[in-house]
């Protein structure tokens, strides 16, 4: 296949990647938000409430969302057991009748969907109002050091689409034996030839660099999920990460995409090059089951979606 050939390829992959992100562009994505609860927030009873029940619009991680009760005055937690829940609800009984006073719940999920933690409060009272009590969720990216999530994920994505648009290029453009070969035409070599220069030095280089990223992806990937289970757990322990990493489809895309990641670096330090590209695509794919398009609605086009605009954005 011609250089001319293989760019014009590239050119139709990028535009049919751009078409297939407008066609399935996906609903709005969501954590597993807030959506009512009994007692009703601000709601004021004549009698201590047997359970207290919330219901979110997600899947909830049993191990990692909690909710408890706590005395508005003093911020004394009330003694109190779970009760059974199932699926998008959390309960909890309170050990011995509430006395009258205004209480507040505190809530914090994490979604077994896009593995994302969210965290809120609303108050009642019993024989008492609950004024000043608002319901409230805290959906601030920077909530929770969230911005060293943001600047790790920065990082992570760009050595993603630096390492994957590599190994595509190399698959579309590149040659045997020379993946990056496509950086310098014939025109090109010809040229530092006569200068005096090494043609092969530049794409050699070039794709060290390639490698190297790859690696460095991986290695931040993990980083991101290491952050993203301290987040959802409140801290970091065997049991948090693996109940965050190991439970649920949201963690295993996370440990996929380390694992697809490593695999295509090290495939592409052996030249390998269409296993390594077919590695890559695997861990865009796992990305995006792992994030918030696992949560949307229809969920099949959303996470193709998010797929192909890695795909697009790596090419």
């Amino acid at each position: 296949m011609t250089l001319h050939r293989r760019c014009a390829v590239a050119l139709a992959a990028s535009l049919a990647a751009v078409i297939a992100m407008v066609v399935l562009a996906p609903s709005a994505f969501a954590h597993a938000a807030f959506l009512e609860a009994t007692p009703a927030p601000g709601s004021r009873l004549e009698a201590s409430p047997r359970e207290i029940g919330l219901k979110f619009s997600e899947p909830l991680d049993r191990g990692l969302s909690t909710v408890f009760v706590e005395e508005a005055a003093s911020g004394r937690r009330v003694a109190a057991m779970p009760a059974a829940g199932t699926g998008s609800r959390l309960g909890i009984r309170p050990a011995s009748p509430l006395p009258s006073g205004a209480y507040r719940v505190r809530w914090h999920t994490v979604s077994t969907e896009d593995g994302h933690a969210l965290e809120g409060s609303f108050g009642f009272g019993v024989r008492a109002a609950a004024a000043g009590l608002e319901q409230r969720v805290e959906q601030s990216p920077l909530a929770r050091g969230g911005w060293v999530r943001i600047a790790l994920r920065a990082v992570f994505y760009s050595a993603l689409v630096f390492f994957g648009g590599g190994l595509f290029a190399a698959v579309l453009l590149g040659s045997r034996g020379e993946p990056a070969g496509w950086l310098t035409p014939r025109a090109v070599r010809a040229a530092l030839e006569e200068a005096g220069l090494d043609p092969e030095g530049p794409p050699a280089r070039a794709w060290r660099w390639t490698v190297g990223v790859g690696w460095a992806a991986a290695a931040l990937a993990a980083c991101v999920a290491v952050a993203e289970a301290v987040d959802a757990a409140g801290g970091l322990s065997a049991q948090a990460a693996s109940s965050f990493l190991l439970s649920n489809a949201a963690g295993l895309g996370r440990v996929l995409t380390v694992m697809a990641l490593a695999l295509a670096a090290a495939l592409a330090a052996r030249g390998r090059i269409a296993l390594a590209a077919a590695a890559c695509a695997l861990a865009f794919l796992a990305i995006a089951l792992s994030g918030h398009a696992n949560s949307a609605t229809p969920r099949a086009a959303a996470v193709a979606s998010d797929w192909v605009h890695l795909l697009a954005g790596s090419l």
